[in-house]
């Protein structure tokens, strides 16, 4: 546990090469960590003092430029509560958001229109909101930084943008939309192919099957996703509000639920398992469970021996949101027995008994690491890619979709 200003840190969710990410609370408040810190602490040896102090100096500038957007009334931005320096780096605290749209893309989440619609919207809108408040543009829009608002009724309720670059970084090009606009086109195509538009390359960006969970408004936002793509963007670019007013409203989609008892679903799980609302609505792994979701990629054979990077962090995630939890407090203290009598249930928990231990699901014994499997899911560690390794990965990999498959069909 580790203190920053008036907050105070519970469980480490992330950990890269220069910043880390924590739930948090006030410290002498309430126990539930409604609350996150990032806080940017680079070990010594990996950069200079001159460089650092630079670094912690364009650290606070983009979180006060983001605290004084949401202090606006942007509804679409993540509020910073409390940000400023400590020994050595620097820190903000803003809410404590469940996942982000990497997480989509990681787990390979099919987005139906509705959600994909609500997620686009709540991004023009953010952009919109730093152009009207500060005369500039977001310039750091990527996956990791559209935060999801968390599930109301069954259905998606928003997204927040966070983490602009500092003003000092942005060029005269990327004060206006055009930067954000292209990066916008590139998220729009990460959630539909899971992959950057540069990984594919081709413009334009091809009809195929990718699409089809998005119904009837599926050639549109293709239209939408290539116009942002095209390579002559700068040239006749639209202004954020031609997007808002004219291309979205064509694009809105009725709001879909898979099922109509996202309740329920947690109901069960609070009282067989005894964990609050459990039954894997925390983890985007178990997407086919989310109403705004619509399937999942395939079915590997757990036989092959070839390190997979997607594999490996789609079983990072996973355990570290629900699988984890699904063993060690569900199957493991029996909590789940009452499971047998529903038939998709006993399946889950037949697939559960299939499990000898949890070397065999837990990526974290996997390579000998402790701490948050998320926290290794990217990149992966050299442990990962041991033979043996890849093949418990393969194995677990199976498991995870074989899991989701049957709920799936869960009524």
């Amino acid at each position: 546990m580790a203190i920053f200003g008036s907050y105070e840190t519970v469980r480490e969710l992330h950990r890269g090469r220069l910043a880390t990410v924590s739930t948090a609370r006030q410290t002498g408040g309430e126990a539930e960590p409604r609350f996150a810190v990032k806080a940017f602490d680079p070990p010594p040896e990996t950069i200079g003092q001159e460089t650092l102090q630079r670094e912690i100096s364009l650290f606070l500038d983009a979180a006060a430029a983001q605290q004084a957007v949401a202090q606006s009334g942007a509804r679409d931005w993540a509020p910073i509560h409390e940000y400023g320096p400590i020994d050595g780096g620097a820190y903000y605290v803003t809410n404590h958001y469940q996942r982000s749209t990497e997480r989509l893309i990681i787990g390979r989440v099919r987005l139906n229109g509705h959600a994909l619609y609500t997620i686009v919207t709540s991004i023009v809108r953010g952009l919109m909101q730093i152009q009207g408040a500060a005369d500039r543009a977001h310039g750091n829009l990527k996956p990791t930084n559209v935060l999801l608002l968390e599930a109301q009724q069954g259905l998606l309720a928003g997204a927040v943008l966070t983490d602009p670059l500092p003003a000092d970084h942005l060029s005269s090009e990327e004060t206006g939309p055009v930067t954000d606009l292209r990066a916008l086109g590139d998220l729009i195509h990460q959630l539909i192919y899971h992959q950057p538009f540069q990984a594919m390359g081709g413009w334009p960006v091809p009809d195929s099957a990718h699409w089809k969970s998005l119904g009837n408004k599926a050639a549109g936002w293709r239209q939408l996703c290539n116009r942002l793509l095209d390579p002559d963007l700068a040239k006749q670019c639209p202004t954020l509000q031609e997007i808002a007013e004219t291309d979205l409203p064509a694009l809105a989609a009725a709001p879909t639920r898979a099922w109509p008892k996202a309740a329920a679903v947690a109901g069960v799980a609070a009282v067989v398992i005894g964990v609050g609302p459990f039954l894997l609505p925390q983890g985007s792994s178990v997407r086919r469970l989310f109403p705004w979701a619509g399937g999942s990629g395939g079915v590997i054979d757990p036989a092959v021996g070839v390190f997979n990077q997607e594999n490996w962090q789609r079983v990072c995630y996973a355990f570290d949101d629900w699988l984890g939890r699904l063993y060690y407090l569900g199957y493991l203290e029996h909590r789940l027995d009452p499971w047998s009598a529903d038939v998709h249930l006993n399946t889950v928990l037949e697939q559960l008994k299939q499990v000898s231990g949890p070397d065999q699901i837990d990526p974290g014994k996997m390579v000998g690491r402790g701490g948050a499997r998320r926290s290794i899911a990217t990149p992966a560690p050299e442990e990962a890619k041991e033979p043996e390794v890849v093949k418990q990965t393969n194995e677990a990999f199976a498991l995870v979709d074989a899991i989701e498959t049957t709920l799936s069909h869960w009524p």
